[in-house]
């Protein structure tokens, strides 16, 4: 009986996600269209710190209950899920186009971020074991960096888009379509409580069937924590694949990920101290770099992710599902 009660609140929770990250896209677009920002911008900020809860919640309370394991589980998961499955889905449903600036800055930002982030694993190996606040605060001020280039861009694109003019049709058709500049507000803050409830709901009940069933420690933060905390991500990428919405749906990814490895990680560290790298394992640190690697090649040139690109990408994920089970 505790079981199936378990199971209901898990669907009921993904039903509340599934609907809160549907607002969650129409009211961010709507506010960045209202308020003339990019919505590569809304992506990094708004959306980012709204869907990244869950993952700040489980990361404090893991820090404070001595569950550190459970951390680099979840971001290490949480990064390669959000490359590879995300955008490999979104790319499924229809190809991903990618602004020239992201693939310029974003992304070899995003490249080099990771390249810190195993740096600090591989010092942390050959000293004490530990991420230590000098780690944690050199991933703070990468956060900070990534926000005030994502700003610097968006203010340059938005002069470069002051000197083009639209068809004075395309603008009449444009604004009988547009809703009141609060119903995008409460679209988006109403999607942002959903998508915490929901993701809140998700993962705390995925996580007792997975404990109930046997599965163990790392494949539940790897498994379990890392693809619920994901969701949010996952269904705001699929309902903004579907409504055209490129630069939400790159940015919300590359922003996800830069916030869970900054600031997800950083801040607890900051406040709680070091963490403890000896259990990580090599096979997730390697596929949290590939991800963001044949992320950059697959768009380096032409600025797209297509449909085959996709499925290599969900391939890839799956194929690590399948040896991480298998390892385990």
């Amino acid at each position: 009986m505790d079981i199936f009660l378990t199971t209901l609140v898990f669907l009921v929770g993904l039903f509340v996600l599934i609907k809160g990250a549907d607002f969650l896209v129409d009211g961010a677009s709507g506010v960045a269209r209202k308020l003339k920002i990019s919505e590569l911008v809304i992506g990094m900020t708004i959306i980012v710190f709204g869907t990244s809860a869950p993952e700040i919640f489980v990361a404090l309370k893991a820090f404070s209950s001595g569950e550190t394991d459970l951390i680099l589980g979840d971001i290490i998961g949480c990064a390669i899920a959000d490359i590879f499955l995300l955008l490999g889905v979104s790319a499924l449903i229809r190809p991903v186009k990618i602004r020239k600036s992201a693939v310029e800055v974003e992304m070899p930002f995003y490249v080099f971020l990771i390249t810190v982030f195993v740096a600090l694993v591989a010092i942390a190996f050959f000293t004490d074991g530990e991420i230590n606040r000098t780690g944690a605060v050199v991933l703070l001020l990468l956060y900070f960096t990534s926000l005030f280039l994502t700003f610097f861009i968006s203010k340059i694109r938005s002069r470069n888009s002051k000197t083009k003019t639209k068809p004075a049709r395309t603008r009449r058709k444009k604004i009988k379509k547009e809703r009141k500049t609060w119903v995008y507000v409460l679209f988006l803050f109403g999607g942002l409580a959903a998508v915490v409830l929901g993701s809140d709901l998700v993962v705390n009940n995925a996580k007792t069937i997975a404990s109930a069933i046997g599965v163990s420690e790392r494949v539940i933060a790897i498994a379990v924590v890392a693809i619920g905390t994901s969701l949010p991500e996952l269904t705001a990428a699929i309902f903004a694949s579907k409504k055209g919405e490129q630069d939400l749906l790159i940015g919300n990814s590359l922003g996800s990920n830069i916030f869970d490895i900054c600031v997800v990680l950083g801040l607890p560290i900051l406040i709680y101290g070091g963490i403890s790298i000896v259990s990580f394992n090599i096979l997730d640190l390697v596929m949290m770099a590939s991800a963001a690697l044949i992320l950059f090649m697959f768009t380096k040139e032409d600025k797209y992710i297509s449909r085959k690109e996709g499925a290599v990408m969900v391939g890839i994920f799956v194929a690590y599902y399948v040896i991480t089970f298998i390892w385990t």
